[in-house]
């Protein structure tokens, strides 16, 4: 079929095909260079955003476990030695509860209560079974003041971190003991449900023996309202969760999957590999990990100890393939509609020089050549000179036929003369 074409048309065709294949491999070539470096740059971006998330939450955590410390050892240096003033040690949770930014409730209570001199203790300080026991709640944690106490109850003393440590102190006694429990759903008094963890540490007699605990509670709803608000978001649906250790999530904006395990509700190979660098308390890049939404993301994990390495936690960070990658698409589209432009302007100066140089004068060319040798043939056709315009390749071919159109011409001119004088004489 391409030898059938005119040379026109086969120049034509010739160029369209090395321009388009010309313009594919370097649209090819600057999107695969762009996309390497934008992925490089958005994984780069989000390590970066869930370092600084891991430090902020891990920030919250220490201040807390700090604090406790602190109080912790306050009381148990006054059991030491030989003092237990009730007054003093409830301004001294107090004041120490309210400088917590993150706390919500703290409480106190003893399981040997031989160090109690108080004997008009108030009734908010006893328990349903006549138990000691000082619980507070802060109602705005953010600025000083508003916190109160509230009636203590005996369920405080069955959370499970509660029970982890009166355990743990039974089997290796330990009064630097800190543990950080797993998140879970309470609910303290009337003040309704919530999902928070416990930090605690042991109260201690003379010679070690555990004899009580102090704690501090976190409502990770405020946690929530730091990691889940929309300002942080670097690209359209990024999603953000507090995990520890094991997988559980502890804030997610979905709140139908926290307190579950990430293996059970999104079982993929990538959230394996995912939760491996959890345990493993590290921190990493992944690519194509599939969120529990469906949606094919960019996910980046920063994982943080807590004070003394009590525990640890990570943040996971994913951003959708698609909103990350839409400026390359958008760049990839243009680049397409440039390549577009160009053929076509490249394409309609060849038609227009082709046609101008080629295609219109050789058909004259071969129109002429016909009428030549016709006329080498005898046959009456008068001959006529190319018109020539240009001083080309095809020019010069036009200007030889003119030259033996002319030669050819005296040629025939000289024998006509000479036939006629010979039929004179």
């Amino acid at each position: 079929m391409f030898k059938s074409l005119s040379i026109g048309a086969k120049l034509i065709l010739s160029v369209s095909v090395v321009v388009i294949i010309g313009i594919t491999i370097l649209i090819a070539i600057v999107s695969s260079r762009v996309s390497t470096n934008m992925s490089n740059q958005i994984k780069q971006t989000l390590m970066e955003s869930s370092k600084r998330y891991a430090n902020k939450m891990q920030g919250a955590i220490n201040e807390s476990v700090a604090l406790i410390v602190g109080l912790t050892n306050s009381v148990n240096d006054e059991i030491k030695n030989g003092e237990f003033n009730l007054p003093e040690i409830e301004t001294l949770v107090k004041a120490t509860f309210d400088s917590s930014t993150y706390a919500t409730y703290a409480f106190l209570y003893l399981e040997d209560e031989s160090m109690l001199k108080a004997t008009n203790i108030i009734s908010q300080y006893k328990s349903e079974l006549g138990n000691f026991g000082m619980i507070f709640s802060d109602s705005d944690t953010t600025r000083p003041g508003g916190v109160e106490a509230m009636q203590f109850n005996e369920s405080l003393k069955n959370f499970p971190v509660m029970q982890q440590l009166r355990n743990q102190m039974k089997t290796t006694p330990d009064r630097n003991t800190i543990l950080i429990g797993h998140p879970n759903k309470f609910n303290i008094g009337q003040q309704g449900e919530f999902i928070g963890i416990n930090i605690a540490t042991p109260i201690v007699d003379r010679n070690g023996r555990y004899i009580g605990a102090i704690a501090f509670m976190f409502d990770l709803a405020n946690f929530a309202s730091y990691l889940l608000n929309d300002k942080l978001d670097l690209y359209q649906g990024d999603t953000r969760a507090l995990i520890t250790q094991d997988g559980i999530i502890a804030v997610h904006k979905n709140s139908s999957i926290v307190l579950k395990n990430l293996q059970d509700i999104n079982n993929t190979t990538q959230t394996k590999a995912i939760l491996d660098t959890i345990r493993a308390g590290s921190s990493a890049i992944f690519e194509n990990y599939v969120t529990t939404a469906g949606v094919e993301s960019f996910a980046a994990v920063a994982s943080f100890d807590t004070f003394r390495n009590t525990n640890s936690w990570s943040i996971l960070v994913t951003s959708s393939e698609s909103s990350v990658l839409e400026s390359l698409y958008n760049l990839q589209l243009l680049l397409i509609l440039i390549g577009i432009i160009f053929l076509v302007i490249v394409l309609a100066v060849v038609y227009y020089c082709i046609q101008l140089i080629v295609a219109k004068r050789l058909p004259i060319l071969a129109n002429a050549l016909e009428i030549f040798f016709r006329f080498l043939n005898h046959e009456k056709i008068e001959l006529k000179p190319v018109k020539i315009n240009a001083n080309d390749e095809i020019g010069k071919m036009g200007s030889i036929i003119n030259k033996n159109i002319i030669s050819t011409q005296k040629g025939l001119e000289q024998d006509t003369k000479a036939v006629e004088q010979s039929v004179a004489t």
